[in-house]
């Protein structure tokens, strides 16, 4: 059959107008951390599945969801209870490290001169470990025979896997992103160990400056009143937890800004992005898409001073900074 101009403009724009959807579709499901519309579903665990569509998939890990493009790989974090972890926790330079181990993995800080950490991390044999390294040194490999691969964390952050001549046990894991330098060396693990390894690396938790903590509620239209300085009350979304800030140590919001409270809210809004302002006295709203976060700062023309914390899909609506 011949395809005549008409019947081919009839299919390009047909094609154009699929490709619209697909992107538009593929988008919303970024922006919105949900599933595509258009997808197939897959099975992963017992409570978690992967809504698979043509260009992001959307991971759904008990309450939490987690959408990505294809080419990124993710895995669910493994559910560990409180009575079966071995938690490790430590501040340095402003950087919180938070990693969970089962309770049959195990942890020891040794001495380095030129690190700022270091982290011995084994299961069965202290012999066979990985070290945990953050120093201010850069983090440079031999090039020849590597093969990398990446892999993100369940916070989000980004990691290079390094296999060597062909292996199927890694040598390394670097957090290039993150500052100071931050990176895992293989000390003879087993390919069962450096596994399961890698899966406890999907759970560890890497943040600056400040973030927030899910609650089991996922409910992020409604609000809490979280604390109240003066005059001023600051309202957080029913589906996060906690707000922490980084600086020495690992501090609540409401003990961060109980002293210089002006100060403090200025000193984080600083780090988040500039969004807009309403005409209604400089209401201003601030997010960071990278921290998941949303922040708007009240400053009405009756003088209402409140703040509203969310998640980065919070939006401002008619009902907030009213003074009742």
């Amino acid at each position: 059959m011949i395809l005549t101009k008409k019947g081919f403009l009839i299919c390009f724009i047909v094609l154009v107008c699929l490709g619209e959807i697909i992107f538009i579709d593929s988008f919303q499901a970024l922006l919105l951390r949900r599933s595509p519309f258009i997808h197939y579903t897959e099975q992963i665990e017992e409570n978690n599945y992967v809504a698979k569509g043509i260009l992001v998939n959307a991971y759904h890990c008990g309450n939490e969801t987690k959408t990505y493009w294809k080419k990124i790989k993710f895995a669910c974090p493994l559910q560990v209870s409180l009575e079966e972890k071995n938690q490790y926790q430590k501040v340095i330079d402003n950087l919180f490290i938070d990693i969970e181990l089962p309770k049959d993995w195990h942890y020891e800080e040794i001495a380095k001169e030129d690190a700022k950490l270091e982290l011995k991390i084994y299961q069965d044999s202290i012999d066979r470990y990985a070290s945990l390294t953050v120093t201010d040194a850069p983090f440079g490999v031999c090039g020849t025979g590597l093969l990398r691969k990446e892999i993100t964390t369940e916070d989000g952050e980004s990691a290079t896997i390094g296999y060597y001549d062909g292996g199927d046990i890694w040598s390394y894991v670097s957090f290039s992103k993150i500052k100071p330098t931050f990176y895992l060396w293989n000390h003879g693990l087993s390919k069962e160990e450096a596994d399961k390894l890698l899966e406890i690396l999907q759970t560890i938790k890497l943040q600056t400056d400040f973030y927030i903590t899910k609650a089991q509620e996922n409910d992020p239209d409604s609000f809490q009143t979280y604390a109240t300085y003066q005059n001023q009350t600051i309202y957080m979304t029913n589906n996060i937890e906690e707000f922490y800030v980084i600086e020495e140590n690992k501090n609540t919001l409401k003990d961060y800004v109980s002293e210089n409270f002006a100060d403090k809210i200025k000193q984080i809004t600083e780090k988040l992005n500039f969004s807009f302002s309403y005409d209604d006295g400089g209401t201003s709203v601030y997010q960071s898409q990278e921290k998941n976060i949303t922040m708007i700062l009240c400053n009405t023309l009756e003088q209402n001073k409140d703040i509203y914390i969310g998640d980065y899909t919070l939006q401002y609506k008619g009902d907030m900074c009213q003074n009742n």
